[in-house]
């Protein structure tokens, strides 16, 4: 007796592919009504304001370790940047926040781009190295903040960027939603996307294919210290105050969201 067994098309499998981030998020977007209701409280435009402002500030951490993880690799630094991002967006935005906000990126974006390069040229563990990145960011943290707070003196600034947009945005949730739909379409769009994951399937097999895992894996870095570079600035110009010391806890969220 013979069995015949039907595979899906190559078609279907891509089809549910695209389709399941869409169907998470559907479901993410249920319990966050669900859950406050089976506790006895109620979702407000104040609670979904609130939640976007928290997540313009961490949401760029879950982002920066996710494209890490997607190649195989794991970024420690990102809060070590994410914190040096914040504390040099407020020692030089005072007057003019998109000065503090490019000098953050380009600075963290070269840690981030050093580290790659050390990873993918001599083939280390990327925790070890990423460790190392994590402690000189955040030393450097320190060193220009005098291991103090600093505060952000321009509240003009911080207000802005706070003030509602529709009720439930504002300019830094928007900024931080924006960032995630341009590394959406990204991967939709470009080969960037498949060299990525092919990276993290597996390096050999993508040498052969034709793909410059170690372009792949510097960039990648790169962008890592810059994401959370900007999601420290966010966070940092949003209450007007830069840490020296953040603590284990958004590194901790970021993992968990990325995961």
């Amino acid at each position: 007796m013979t069995t015949t067994v039907t595979l899906p098309q190559p078609s279907r499998l891509r089809w549910i592919s695209n389709l399941w981030p869409v169907a998470f998020a559907i479901v993410m977007l249920l319990l966050l009504f669900v859950v406050p209701i089976a506790g006895g409280r109620s979702v407000t435009v104040f609670s979904l304001y609130n939640a976007l402002q928290s997540f313009a500030g961490l949401g760029l951490i879950a982002l920066a370790l996710g494209l890490t993880m997607i190649i195989g690799e794991f970024d420690l630094s990102v809060v070590g940047t994410w914190a040096l991002g914040g504390m040099i967006a407020v020692k030089l935005g005072g007057q003019n926040p998109l000065i503090g906000a490019l000098a953050a990126l380009i600075v963290c974006g070269l840690l981030g781009l050093l580290q790659g390069f050390i990873v993918s040229r001599f083939s280390l563990n990327s925790m070890a190295v990423t460790l190392a990145g994590y402690l000189v960011a955040l030393g450097a943290t320190g060193i220009i903040g005098d291991n103090k707070s600093q505060p952000y003196a321009n509240f003009g600034i911080t207000a802005a960027m706070n003030s509602p947009v529709a009720g439930v945005f504002s300019v830094r949730s928007l900024v931080a939603i924006t960032v995630f739909i341009v590394v959406g379409l990204l991967f939709v769009l470009t080969r960037m996307g498949r060299d990525l994951r092919a990276t993290g399937g597996g390096r050999r097999a993508s040498r052969t294919a034709g793909v410059r895992v170690n372009a792949i894996v510097t960039l990648t870095f790169a962008a890592s210290g810059a994401l959370a570079a900007l999601g420290g600035t966010l966070q940092s110009l949003g209450v007007a105050t830069a840490s020296s010391s953040p603590g284990l806890s958004p590194l901790i969220f970021g993992v968990t969201a990325s995961l």
